[in-house]
């Protein structure tokens, strides 16, 4: 069963911010990754290897990547940024 909460996501790298569904059943890595993929598509000129990290935009906490997100403070409508490293 796939539960899935809604973020607000600021990518500075772009200046663009998106609402999106993440499931809660993943880890933060595995959402990073998807997150890129759908970048990737819309903005050719982003790097492959761009490095980021998932940050609460609120409190500037970095989420590790092997973390599930059920495991985090991540809830409906957090406020998100995904930060190059």
């Amino acid at each position: 069963m796939y539960l899935k909460i809604l973020v607000e996501l600021y990518v500075p790298e772009i200046e663009e911010q998106y609402e999106l569904y993440i499931p809660v059943n993943k880890t933060v890595g595995y959402c990073i990754k998807q997150i890129k993929k759908m970048l990737k598509e819309h903005y050719e000129e982003l790097s492959d290897d761009l490095n980021v990290n998932l940050y609460n935009k609120r409190t500037g906490q970095m989420y590790s990547n092997n973390i599930l997100i059920r495991n985090t403070n991540i809830r409906n409508g957090s406020q998100l940024a995904l930060l190059t490293i």
